[in-house]
């Protein structure tokens, strides 16, 4: 232990200071389990003699500084080489007494890596991109939360390296004696040079190319959390608010591109051979950013929805019907486009909902297609800022991701994220995806078929070990298009051609597929009339907002609404037996039927899933936590309206309806929306019944 090293208050570290150093890193060591780490760590060297023979030993310990008393405290967050060495003589003291390694064990062979895993909540520890540009910082540890944007494949770089004199009478030339070890920041040429010389003769070292430990790295590319809104672009905030972070071997483990993480590292600045300064973060510990979970429903949901909540209890449908109604009053008027909000609040909760967060989760991508795809496209847009993280796909943004030649030196390539990999765990929101070349529509078809995307290595950036990654596609998809030709012919059984256009992949990949254009013309043209009367009311009015044009289906606030879709997308809901049943012999039933006579016709293999995500997501919309038999009722009578205007017909005679007129509200939102709805869920127990062998079986069970 050398006494160079300095406490934060500026004093030297004398003998009696450094040995209540050790005691109280010993005390803490005890306190959280992991002196018998150390121990099993050994077992697992000595049963590993190829390790044994290498001579070096790592040992990675848990320090939590905000658990640790002063001044041990104090040396770890301010002063962590101190720290480091303190861990490692205590760590050699405790394999020295209990004889946990064989031979005589040198302080240079046991190398110990601190894993930090708290600072102090103060924004002094907290550190921002321009802050580390203009070298504002301390040889410190640092917190930065931010979003990965890009990554580069990982590159082998050199963790230990010794060193021996070759004049073999000389005191260097004994085993473990010069012993080179990577730090933070350091390259390459740090640890693996030709120029080291022995102390004792002088002479030029040579290593010993078998003890070398070999790791691995990668550099991410990460941007502040707080820039990352549905009003920017990343393609601007990425060279204004972005920072280059070095991960190490089991830190690279679960990282994906466009994932919230918190990072503690230190910052590390050196000089370049073309006398530049090489700014850089090299990561400590690296975790995902935990998103509080809100707190119980009650008092917390706005009076305006409770007060609507109470006022339709009695009605299954109506409550979920009522806010479809207002949801972007002031963008659609009220009853157009209504089919289409209902699904988008439903995709909202089911894209908020964090149980998702696994590679292969289902999620309820929508594809909207119709003939004012202007009108769509705002309707989208404005229900893509209720989530916290939305990506508006642009032509000056990748789909899918980059490879580019890595700017760090590492000779890697980097890979830049696209719209798709950074909505982790939100909406993309492609917008007109008619302008998309059919080999991205391929592309995307098979990203959201796999839920994985498979980026392909150039050979001038591949070592011959790496020639594609997989990175998982964890958003929800929002789209729009022209309206599809109408499948329907006068004989519902006349043949239908496979198709394997654009059109059809889209309509495979999407959970989805809405249509807003009627086949009754008049309500068409009904909703076009109601759409330019309320464009031209909003341009006329005054900007206090006259009374004259204010609409009582306004009132609904648009914080109020994301509040309360938030607070439902955290109730864990289950499926009850009834609603299992309903959607297993729907299933079964419609396949039965669609696929019986001369040509058959397909009915989706996704269907039972996405029926399960629209009647969970209808059941957290109405506050419950079981899956009723009414929320699989509407999820099936959406995805019959869904199946009939892909197919052409219905096999339980629905007919879809996009729109509806304000003079008849009460057939979509009060008792005669309940009094249909019934009707439906007999009809639909009847075609069960008739066409799902079990159906009656699992009915007589409950």
């Amino acid at each position: 232990m050398t006494h160079e090293s300095m406490t934060t208050s500026g004093s030297a570290v004398d003998e009696e200071e450094l040995q209540l150093l050790k005691e109280a890193a010993l005390v803490y060591l005890d306190q959280t389990s992991q002196l018998p780490l150390i121990k099993q760590r050994c077992e697992e060297y000595i049963h590993n003699k190829e390790n044994v023979s290498a001579g070096v030993f790592f040992f990675m310990l848990t320090v939590n500084p905000l658990q640790i008393e002063d001044p041990l405290n104090d040396v770890v967050l301010h002063n962590p080489k101190l720290a480091k060495k303190i861990f490692q003589q205590v760590c050699l003291t405790t394999i020295q007494c209990l004889s946990l390694l064989p031979g005589d064990i040198k302080s240079s062979q046991v190398i110990v890596n601190l894993k930090i895993t708290h600072l102090p909540p103060f924004q002094s520890y907290h550190i921002h991109p321009l802050d580390l540009a203009a070298c504002r910082f301390d040889s410190r540890y640092y917190q930065f939360n931010g979003i990965v944007i890009s990554m580069t494949t990982p590159t082998e770089y050199s963790q230990v390296a010794k060193y021996r004199c070759p004049v073999s009478e000389c005191v260097g030339a004994t085993d473990n004696q010069y012993i080179r070890l990577h730090t933070a920041g350091a390259k390459e040429t740090n640890t693996i040079r030709r120029d080291f010389h022995c102390v004792y003769c002088g002479s030029t070292l040579i290593e010993d190319v078998n003890c070398r430990v070999l790791g691995e790295k990668v550099v991410v590319e990460m941007i502040e959390s707080t820039c990352f809104s549905p009003e920017n672009q990343t393609c601007v905030a990425r060279y204004n608010q972005s920072m280059s972070v070095f991960l190490r071997d089991t830190l690279m483990e679960d990282i994906q591109i466009g994932g919230s993480y918190t990072v503690i590292g230190m910052p590390v600045k050196q000089m370049t051979t073309n006398a530049k300064v090489s700014i850089s973060f090299e990561a400590n510990n690296i975790y995902k950013t935990q998103t509080p979970l809100f707190s119980s429903l009650a008092g917390e949901i706005p009076t305006s929805l409770s007060d609507l909540y109470r006022d339709r209890v009695c009605s299954p449908w109506s409550f979920s019907a009522s806010l479809a109604y207002l949801f972007g009053a002031d963008i659609l008027p009220p009853g157009t486009f209504h089919k289409l909000k209902l699904i988008m609040l439903l995709s909202l909760v089911d894209s908020m909902d964090k149980t998702k967060d696994t590679e292969m989760a289902d999620r309820l991508h929508i594809y909207v297609t119709g003939k004012d795809t202007l009108a769509i496209g705002r309707l989208l847009m404005y229900g893509a800022s209720f989530v916290d993280r939305s990506i508006r796909h642009s032509a000056g943004l990748p789909l899918m991701a980059t490879v580019n030649k890595d700017d760090h030196g590492t000779g890697a390539c980097s890979i830049d994220g696209g719209s798709l990999l950074l909505a982790h765990e939100g909406i993309c929101l492609l917008g007109d995806v008619a302008r998309f070349k059919k080999d991205i529509i391929e592309r995307l078809y098979h990203a959201m078929e796999t839920r994985k995307l498979t980026i392909e290595i150039p050979k001038k950036y591949s070592d011959q070990s790496i020639q594609h990654l997989m990175m998982p596609v964890k958003c929800t998809v929002w789209a729009y298009g022209e309206k599809m030709a109408n499948k329907s012919s006068v004989d519902v059984f006349a043949p239908l051609e496979p198709s394997k256009s654009s059109t059809s992949l889209l309509e495979e990949c999407f959970s989805l597929t809405v249509s807003c254009s009627s086949s009754d013309r008049s309500k068409d043209d009904y909703a076009e009339q109601c759409l330019l009367h309320h464009t031209l009311r909003q341009a006329i009015s005054d900007e206090d907002g006259d009374d004259q044009f204010q609409d009582a289906e306004c009132l609904l606030d648009m914080q109020d609404l994301k509040q309360f879709l938030k607070h439902v997308s955290h109730i864990e809901v289950k499926l009850s037996v009834a609603a299992k049943r309903l959607i297993k012999g729907y299933f079964v039933a419609s396949r039965r039927v669609r696929s019986s006579g001369v040509h058959g016709m397909p009915f989706p293999q996704a269907a039972v899933h996405t029926l399960s995500d629209l009647s969970k997501a209808h059941a957290r919309l109405n506050m419950r936590q079981e899956v009723s038999e009414q929320d699989t009722v509407l999820a099936i009578m959406i995805y019959e309206e869904i199946v009939t205007e892909r197919f052409g017909f219905s096999v339980l005679s629905v007919q879809p309806r996009p729109h509806f007129r304000d003079d008849n509200i009460t057939a979509y939102i009060g008792p005669e929306n309940d009094a249909y709805m019934q009707q439906f869920h007999m009809q639909l127990v009847r075609f069960c019944s008739s066409h799902a062998p079990d159906f009656d079986i699992l009915e007589a069970e409950l």
